[in-house]
C-alpha cells in the first residue's frame, strides 16, 4: 500500500465546507465585436445595448469566465448566472441565455422580459457540474425580434450587470489526527504478544488504520497480519480506538522493534502516529500444571522452566487463605536447562483454588506462579415417577395418568365455571445429602379450554410454573420446574396441578384431559465438598468502654443442597493479614452465636471470619468503619496486572466493592470516587459490584510513584477507602 506521508506541525482537521466563486465576466463582446465589458461589470446604470428589428432580428452579448480557480477534485454544488436588464417591449423582444458546451451553443433558459430594470437569474447547475466546465464558462445573452410590429421600428434590450456565482465543496485534503498512542509493555519476552494501540479521528470519515513496523529491517505496512488493516467504520469526528496484537516468535532476544499506526480517511488522506519502540527480552520463568481442575485423590503434576541451570527453587502451594499445604514450601532442584517437575497428591485437600509460587534461591528475580482448582467429582442420579396420587372431577385418577393408554383423568369447565384442576402429588426419597440439579414434568394432554397451566404448590400457595400448548388431540410437552424444586426437601414432596381456564360463559362445557404425567428429578448422589455458601452472617459492634469494644456474630451456614451445617465447626477471627486473633469452637448446631472482643488499637479496618469443618474452610470478609459500624470493603486491581507502567500508557483500574457477605455491591452510582495525583477519574459501573476507571499516564511525570485513591459511601454515609500505587517510568 503506497502511503503519502504528511508532516504536520499542528495536527488539526477541519470539515470541508462549501466555498463560493462570484465574479463578473473576464470578457464581454457584442456580436458586432464591440467590447462591452465595462458596461456589464458593475451595477451602475451604464448599460450595454442590444437592438433588434426586421433587418437585424438577433443581437447578443457573448461573455466568458476563464480560469476560475476551482480546485481539482471539488464538488460543484450549484452554478447560477445573474444579470440586471430591461427591454423597450415585452412583446417584441424575446430573451434567452445560451451556454457553449464545447461543441455547440445550448439554450439553457429563457428569462422574462421587463420594461423596468430588474435582477434576473438563470440556474445552470444541470449543465455545468464538473470542475473543468465550471473553470471555463462561455455564455450568450441573446435578444431576438418577435411579433409583427412596425417594419422599421427598432426595439432595445439593455444589460447593466452580469455575474456567475458558483458554490462548490473543495476536496478533503486534511489528514486524520491521532492521540493516546501506547503499548502494554516495553519489554516483552520472546514470543509474547504486545498490545499496540492509539486513537484516530477524522472530521470527514476515518477509513482504515494500518500497523507499520521495522522488525524486518525496513518499514512494512501490514495487510492480513497482526489484525492490520483495521476498518475504522468511516467514523466521523469521533476518537476511535485501533488495537493491534503484535506477536512474532522469530524475533529474538535483544531486538528493538519500532512501530507506528497509519490512518487514512475516505478521501485517501494519510497520517501516522509517532514511532514507538519495545525491546524483546529473554523468556522469563514459567510454571504450570498438567491440568486445571483436580479431584480428591488425584496428583497435581507441576512443571517449571526458565529458572537457573542446576539451581534450587523454593516451591510454595497455598490455599485461598494463603495457608501452606502440609509439607510446603519445599526445595526443588532444576536440571541443566533450568527446568523441573514436581508432584503433589491432593489427598482430599479442601476444595477451592490453590496457588503455586516458585522462586529461584540463587536469583530471586527468577520467579513465576500459577493456580489450579480442586473440585471433587460427583455422580448424578435420576428419579422418574408417575404421580403417587392424582385426582380429577370423578375422584382418584392415579391409574388414569400412570400410562400413555388413552385412559384419561377428566376435568370439566361448565359455562358458569372459569377454572378447574387435575391435582397430582409425589412423595420421594432422595437422600438428604444430595444436590438437586434439574426437575421437570412431562404431560400428555388434550383440551378445548382457552388457557392451560402447570401450577406448583410451595407449601403455602400455588404459583404458575409454565403455560402449556392448547391441543384438541393428545399432545406431549415438558414443563421446567428447576427454579421451583431447588432443595432435597422440595424434591421429596412435590404437589402440582393442571389448571384449565376459559374466558367466556358461552360455548357450552369445556373439557380438560390428562393421559400421562411423569416427574423427572436429576440430582447429585454425592455431596460437593466445597465451601458452604454463606446464607446469613450478622455482626454487631458495641462499645462497652474505651478498651472493651466487642463484635457479636450470629451466623448460619448451609451446604450446597441448602441443608444447615450440623457438624462440629470452629470459628476464627482474622485480622487484615489473615492472622488468627481469636478462636471459638462450636457444637453441632446450624446456627452459631458468640462474640469476639476487639480493642481500639486495632478495631478499625479489614477483618475476616473463617469457618472450618472437617470438609472445608471458608472465609468471609468484613470491615469495621471509623465510627465502629460495619461497612463494605474495596479491592483494587490493575488491568493489565502490573505495578510499573511507561509514560503514555493507558490502563484500566477495577474496583470490586464487597458487602459483609463478600457479595458484590452494584448500583452505587455517584457514591464511589477515584482519583490519581489529585485528578478525579470517571468511574463506570460494570455490574455485580465491579467498577472501573481509565488512567491516562500521558500527563504524569515519569520516574515517580503515584497513588490511586478510591472511596465509597455506604447507605449510612460511612466512608470506605482503599489505595493502590504504581510506578511510572520513562518511555524506551
Amino acid at each position: 500500500m503506497q502511503l503519502k506521508i504528511v508532516l504536520l506541525l499542528v495536527m488539526l482537521a477541519t470539515i470541508s465546507i462549501a466555498s463560493t466563486f462570484s465574479q463578473s465576466p473576464d470578457s464581454a463582446f457584442e456580436d458586432d465585436g464591440t467590447n462591452v465589458l465595462t458596461e456589464v461589470s458593475a451595477s451602475d446604470d451604464v448599460r450595454a445595448t442590444l437592438d433588434v428589428n426586421l433587418f437585424d432580428l438577433t443581437d447578443y452579448i457573448e461573455s466568458t469566465w476563464s480560469n476560475n480557480g476551482i480546485p481539482a477534485g471539488s464538488t460543484i454544488n450549484s452554478v447560477v448566472y445573474n444579470f440586471e436588464h430591461y427591454e423597450t417591449s415585452t412583446t417584441r423582444v424575446d430573451l434567452s441565455v445560451e451556454w457553449w458546451d464545447g461543441s455547440s451553443w445550448v439554450t439553457v433558459c429563457s428569462p422574462t422580459e421587463s420594461l423596468s430594470e430588474v435582477t434576473a437569474s438563470c440556474d445552470l447547475s444541470a449543465y455545468i457540474n464538473t470542475v473543468s466546465e465550471a473553470n471555463d464558462i462561455s455564455l450568450r445573452w441573446v435578444a431576438t425580434r418577435s411579433g409583427s410590429g412596425a417594419l422599421l421600428t427598432t426595439y432595445y434590450a439593455y444589460m447593466d450587470y452580469e455575474n456567475i456565482t458558483i458554490v462548490y465543496t473543495p476536496p478533503d485534503t486534511t489528514p486524520p489526527t491521532w492521540q493516546n498512542q501506547g503499548q502494554n509493555t516495553s519489554t516483552p519476552a520472546e514470543g509474547d504478544p504486545v498490545l499496540l494501540y492509539a486513537q484516530g479521528k477524522d472530521e470527514t470519515a476515518l477509513d482504515y488504520a494500518v500497523l507499520s513496523t521495522n522488525e524486518t529491517g525496513s518499514w512494512v505496512n501490514y495487510s492480513g497480519v497482526y489484525g492490520s488493516p483495521m476498518d475504522m467504520g468511516d467514523a466521523v469526528n469521533t476518537w476511535t480506538w485501533s488495537n493491534f496484537t503484535w506477536q512474532n516468535t522469530s524475533i529474538t532476544t535483544g531486538t528493538k522493534v519500532c512501530w507506528k499506526i497509519w490512518y487514512n480517511d475516505t478521501s485517501n488522506n494519510w497520517n501516522s502516529t509517532n514511532e514507538m519502540c519495545f525491546t524483546v527480552g529473554a523468556i522469563g520463568p514459567e510454571v504450570w500444571t498438567d491440568k486445571g481442575i483436580y479431584n480428591a485423590t488425584e496428583t497435581v503434576q507441576i512443571y517449571g522452566t526458565g529458572f537457573g541451570n542446576n539451581s534450587i527453587v523454593k516451591l510454595w502451594i497455598k490455599d485461598n487463605l494463603s495457608s501452606n499445604a502440609v509439607g510446603y514450601p519445599q526445595n526443588v532442584s532444576t536440571n541443566s536447562t533450568g527446568g523441573f517437575s514436581h508432584s503433589w497428591g491432593v489427598n482430599y485437600a479442601c476444595p477451592g483454588t490453590y496457588y503455586i509460587t516458585v522462586v529461584d534461591q540463587n536469583d530471586d528475580s527468577l520467579q513465576a506462579s500459577t493456580s489450579f482448582l480442586i473440585n471433587y467429582t460427583i455422580s448424578t442420579s435420576t428419579l422418574q415417577k408417575t404421580p403417587d396420587y392424582a385426582e380429577d372431577d370423578f375422584g382418584d385418577a392415579t391409574t388414569d395418568v400412570s400410562a400413555s393408554d388413552d385412559v384419561y383423568a377428566v376435568a370439566y369447565l361448565f359455562s358458569w365455571q372459569q377454572e378447574n384442576y387435575i391435582y397430582m402429588n409425589w412423595s420421594n426419597s432422595i437422600p438428604a445429602e444430595a444436590t438437586v440439579q434439574q426437575a421437570n414434568i412431562t404431560l400428555e394432554h388434550a383440551e378445548n379450554v382457552n388457557y392451560l397451566y402447570v401450577d406448583y404448590f410451595d407449601g403455602s400457595s400455588w404459583a404458575p410454573a409454565c403455560s402449556l400448548t392448547i391441543s384438541s388431540s393428545d399432545f406431549t410437552e415438558t414443563c421446567d420446574l428447576t427454579s421451583f424444586i431447588t432443595t432435597v426437601s422440595k424434591a421429596n414432596r412435590v404437589e402440582l396441578r393442571l389448571r384449565g381456564v376459559r374466558t367466556s360463559s358461552g360455548g357450552g362445557t369445556r373439557t380438560m384431559l390428562l393421559d400421562y404425567a411423569l416427574l423427572s428429578i436429576y440430582y447429585n448422589t454425592t455431596p460437593l465438598c466445597t465451601a458452604f455458601p454463606q446464607k446469613s452472617v450478622n455482626t454487631n459492634y458495641a462499645q462497652y468502654s474505651s478498651c472493651d469494644p466487642r463484635m457479636y456474630f450470629t451466623a448460619t451456614f448451609y451446604n450446597d443442597s441448602e441443608q444447615a451445617v450440623t457438624e462440629y465447626a470452629t470459628y476464627e477471627l482474622l485480622n487484615s493479614s489473615k492472622n488468627i486473633i481469636q478462636y471459638k469452637s462450636a457444637w453441632a448446631s446450624p446456627t452459631y452465636q458468640s462474640n469476639f472482643y476487639l480493642y481500639d488499637s486495632y478495631a478499625y479496618g479489614e477483618w475476616y471470619l473463617r469457618v472450618k469443618t472437617s470438609c472445608y474452610s471458608s472465609v468471609f470478609p468484613f470491615m469495621i468503619g471509623e465510627d465502629g459500624t460495619n461497612v463494605w470493603k474495596i479491592n483494587i486491581s490493575f488491568e493489565p496486572d502490573k505495578a510499573v507502567y511507561t509514560k503514555g500508557d493507558i490502563f484500566n483500574v477495577s474496583f470490586l466493592v464487597l458487602d459483609l457477605q463478600g457479595e458484590g455491591v452494584s448500583g452505587l452510582g455517584g457514591n464511589i470516587y477515584a482519583s490519581v495525583s489529585g485528578t478525579a477519574l470517571t468511574v463506570n459501573d460494570d455490574g455485580n459490584g465491579y467498577y472501573s476507571a481509565l488512567v491516562n499516564t500521558s500527563t504524569l511525570a515519569e520516574e515517580d510513584t503515584y497513588y490511586i485513591y478510591v472511596s465509597a459511601y455506604t447507605s449510612s454515609s460511612v466512608i470506605i477507602r482503599n489505595m493502590k500505587s504504581f510506578y511510572l517510568r520513562k518511555p524506551v
